[in-house]
């Protein structure tokens, strides 16, 4: 991935703070310090580059209605387009008409712009007998290519540029950026009036749409690699049968989803997702993750979250569990036995019964940790160094001392309380 940073001016507690996006990021610290917003900037990000609908709103500009034309996508374009978009597009996913959102996006490696040309070609009549419409010829940089017309000229043109300015940013092809909130279990099955009710452009309006995604059964072939994880976590399987989601557990018991443990029905969007579209390659963002969810559960999950990003999904999540951070700093220890000695790595997967992509390569993650400063108050990002041994945990290791020294003087003040009894 290209380097890409994020400039906060002001949204929400944060001020004046800046951060790198990475193909998995971990947003970690106290709570109310603006964390899920951090992570939405990067939903946001994503969501332009990745969704066809939000990207053509990127290209109109550009593209005039005329059968040919030319333009130039520069960085500095991008940059003002994202800057001035993303207060309409908070305000909508956030459901708060009223806040503020001045963000800039930087793109230090995107090289040279994107110089684009199309001309409509005409069918010829063999082509218009075989119901065969006109085509487009579409330049990049020299690089030609010729598209059927899709919708429309301006359409076809935003499809491609699209595709091609994804995977010049982000060096490999992405087609979704999916969002999982907190407390999405809520709308699984829910009744059509309560869904309907609900804004679209919302976050959870757009959870919807993303679950709708990923439950629905792409035909293939093949059988996803994930099944085996699927089964581990659910103790069963999850399916969609007459547009209701199940659990059908090892028995072939089915059981509504809605009435499926709350652990269960927070994962089942990504479980879905990697039964039925296993080759997605999405962004997804992530609110806790561990919610609800017992820590050999979270354990499994980031098990699970390492594969997909070792498969070529991008992850973005905020965390406040030890557990789950614990299991994290493992797999990006195991990424580094594996770049040392890949026969100790493979052995330790057999002895466990882990997946050989059951690791994280520390060079992919970035993480962040949030708290305010002493003397000013601000809300501070700091970066965490991802060393050989992991992610450190500050605030975790602190509750930890603390709760260590409660419990040695509640100890101590029992002990006196029993000896006088006596």
């Amino acid at each position: 991935m290209k380097k890409i940073i994020i400039d906060i001016h002001k949204f929400g507690p944060l001020q004046e703070v800046s951060f790198q996006v990475a193909p998995f990021m971990v947003f970690t610290g106290m709570s109310k310090l603006g964390k899920s917003y951090a992570n939405y900037l990067v939903y946001y990000l994503f969501t332009n580059l990745l969704d066809l609908r939000e990207c053509t709103k990127l290209f109109e500009p550009l593209i005039g209605k005329e059968p040919s034309g030319s333009f130039t996508l520069s960085s500095d374009f991008l940059s003002t387009y994202l800057h001035d978009n993303v207060t309409a597009f908070m305000r909508a996913l956030l459901g708060d008409p009223t806040i503020e959102c001045d963000v800039d996006f930087r793109f230090p490696e995107f090289d040279e712009p994107l110089h684009v040309t199309y001309q409509e070609v005409a069918a010829t009549e063999e082509e218009t007998e075989k119901r065969l419409g006109n085509t487009l010829n579409i330049s990049i940089n020299g690089k030609e290519v010729s598209r059927n017309i899709i919708i429309n000229t301006a359409f076809t043109v935003g499809e491609y540029c699209q595709m091609v300015l994804s995977h010049k940013l982000l060096e490999n092809f992405y087609y979704h950026a999916l969002i999982f909130p907190p407390a999405n279990g809520a709308l699984i099955n829910a009744d059509y009036s309560l869904t309907n009710s609900i804004n679209r452009n919302g976050m959870y309006g757009r959870f919807l749409l993303d679950n709708e995604y990923c439950t629905s059964i792409k035909v293939t072939d093949e059988q996803s690699p994930y099944l085996y994880q699927i089964k581990k976590i659910t103790d069963g399987d999850v399916v969609k049968e007459e547009g209701k989601e199940f659990l059908v557990l090892d028995e072939g018991k089915h059981v509504n989803m809605s009435a499926a443990a709350s652990s269960i029905k927070e994962i089942s969007p990504l479980l879905f997702l990697l039964k039925n579209h296993p080759g997605a390659n999405a962004a997804i963002c992530l609110e806790e993750p561990e919610a609800h969810l017992h820590p050999s559960m979270q354990i499994q999950v980031a098990d699970l979250i390492a594969e997909c990003i070792n498969n070529g999904f991008l992850f973005h999540i905020t965390t406040h569990s030890d557990y789950f951070m614990d299991r994290l700093n493992q797999l990006i220890k195991l990424g580094n036995i594996r770049k040392k000695d890949e026969a100790t790595f493979k052995e330790y997967c057999t002895r466990n019964g882990l997946s050989e992509k059951t690791f994280l390569d520390g060079d992919n993650v970035k993480a962040y940790f949030f708290h305010r400063d002493d003397e000013t108050g601000k809300v501070v990002i700091e970066k965490l160094p991802v060393e050989e041994g992991g992610i450190p945990m500050k605030t975790f290791y602190e509750t930890v001392e603390k709760m260590r020294k409660q419990d040695e003087q509640i100890d101590e003040m029992l002990y006196s309380l029993n000896a006088s009894d006596q």
